[in-house]
């Protein structure tokens, strides 16, 4: 397993007690070999950060922010995927270079895997790759185990576009020993490429959650 971060500040941004929130991670945490970052919006991450990562050995793991349970419950994706190929081509993302750009639903949404395809379908015919992040605790919310079902069936003459799939449980404030992802029905535990385990690293208002990747294979899909 590979230890990362997501968070919605910036990786290189300054925190209230004097460090940046990458050294704040190390100092609490561990090195971090990627980092989550949403691709949109007023924190959204810039050139200048993903060379901050990339000098500090941090791989970008790239995240389409700015989703609403309205949005992703529809048929089609295109206006978003149309969004999130404008914001990819002003990073300066090559595409046909099987970049990840990865979707979190939000633990109590409803999503439609209609939309998921939509998506999907539009990012390969650019070059990227789909990821899903999504509640994987069926006992709490079964939609996103339901949709990723039908994906997955929709899908497999396509070998699914490719897609990564994200776990967000069984959350655990301490590392995993192995790699135990609660995953979707139709899935096993190796078919899950990321696993949001719930862990924390905070200063003030600033929180950044910890992320695990199964192995290096999937670290190639980031930049």
């Amino acid at each position: 397993m590979i230890f990362g971060i997501e968070s919605t500040y910036p990786s290189n941004g300054k925190l209230t007690n004097g460090y940046r929130l990458f050294d704040w991670v190390m100092r609490k945490q561990d090195v971090p070999r990627f980092w989550l970052r949403g691709i949109t919006g007023e924190y959204g991450v810039t050139r200048e950060e993903m060379a901050f990562l990339k000098a500090n050995g941090c791989r970008t793991a790239l995240v389409l922010n700015g989703l609403t349970e309205r949005i992703v419950s529809q048929n089609g994706a295109v206006p978003e995927a149309q969004r999130a190929l404008e914001a990819l081509r002003r990073l300066r993302v090559p595409s046909f270079s099987e970049i990840a750009l990865f979707v979190r639903f939000a633990p109590n949404w409803s999503m439609n895997h209609n939309w998921m395809l939509s998506f999907a379908y539009t990012l390969c015919e650019n070059g990227y790759i789909p990821g899903f992040i999504g509640n994987t605790d069926s006992s709490k919310r079964f939609c996103f185990d339901r949709e990723c079902g039908h994906y997955k069936h929709a899908s497999e003459a396509d070998s699914r576009f490719g897609a990564l799939f994200g776990a967000t449980e069984p959350e655990s404030d301490a590392p995993p020993e192995s790699w135990t992802p609660f995953c979707p029905s139709d899935f096993t535990q190796s078919d899950m490429s990321l696993w949001e385990t719930g862990g924390r690293v905070v200063c003030g208002d600033v929180c950044a959650n910890v992320v695990y990747v199964r192995d290096e294979a999937i670290c190639k899909h980031f930049l």
